[in-house]
């Protein structure tokens, strides 16, 4: 598990899913997870008069646009696939919300719905486990075959619910060992730095990709020496000039020039 995501979703464009998905990001804020966002867009990305726009139409691989406080990358080719989107994603934050993509098979849904008829059709249709429902009419559902249903005036509480929810998921994810080996004392720890922003599930020893290959044969680590190799590493990563903070893989190759004996 990279991140885990909740797919905002309706039966249709325009039906509210940005007025959901803007107040619950806010929520998610405020109750202190560390939240990432990412919105499909039907009409392609809109960047009609600026210059960043001039570049676009000469058409290259992508164009990155940078302020102070803010970096913009527009990219070409991904198309509507939801998993490639993910991989253009820095490791933090693990909690994203998605707007939109019904049919993807990633992440958890919220449904968006105006009445009882959009919701039974919705979920007909939609691919992922319904988490909640949140309806913009007059409605008190309560609860529809075990999924609770919200109003906007509940939006705290649709906040709080895919916290936990999350939580849980990054929890489920770790050993549940405890060791302490992370330096956070417990799974359960490390699990609300990483929903905080602060951790990464690769912190964790026993999960962390961290191999040593010798002549092409993998050498067995136990949790200790993986998380010693990883604290050296990451030391030596630390010093060095040109290496990027958000990097996804190191590879570090050790050749040793051995001498044929005369006899």
């Amino acid at each position: 598990m990279s991140y885990v995501i909740y797919r905002i979703v309706s039966l249709r464009s325009s039906e509210g899913k940005t007025t959901v998905g803007v107040l619950l990001v806010d929520e998610l804020r405020r109750l202190g997870v560390s939240v990432g966002v990412v919105k499909h867009s039907v009409h392609g990305v809109d960047v009609a008069d600026k210059d960043s726009a001039k570049y676009m139409a000469q058409g290259p691989s992508y164009v990155v646009v940078a302020s102070k406080d803010e970096v913009g990358v527009f990219r070409r080719g991904l198309g509507d696939d939801l998993k490639e989107v993910l991989k253009e994603l820095p490791p933090k934050p693990t909690v994203i919300i998605v707007e939109g993509y019904k049919n993807a098979k990633v992440g958890k849904v919220i449904a968006v719905v105006k009445d009882v008829n959009e919701l039974k059709e919705l979920m007909n249709i939609v691919n992922g486990e319904i988490l909640a429902v949140i309806t913009l009419g007059a409605l008190d559902l309560g609860a529809i075959g075990g999924v609770k249903v919200f109003d906007l005036r509940d939006i705290s509480e649709l906040a709080k619910l895919v916290r936990d929810d999350a939580l849980n998921e990054i929890l489920n994810a770790l050993p549940r060992t405890d060791c302490g080996m992370c330096g956070f004392g417990s799974c359960l720890s490390l699990a609300n730095a990483v929903l905080r922003g602060e951790a990464l599930l690769s912190d964790c020893p026993v999960l962390s990709d961290v191999s040593v290959i010798i002549d092409g044969k993998p050498l067995p680590l136990k949790p200790f020496v993986k998380s010693v190799v990883k604290a050296l590493s990451t030391s030596l990563l630390s010093v060095l000039k040109g290496v990027p903070k958000d990097y996804r893989e190191v590879v570090i190759r050790l050749r040793r020039d051995v001498k044929g004996r005369e006899g």
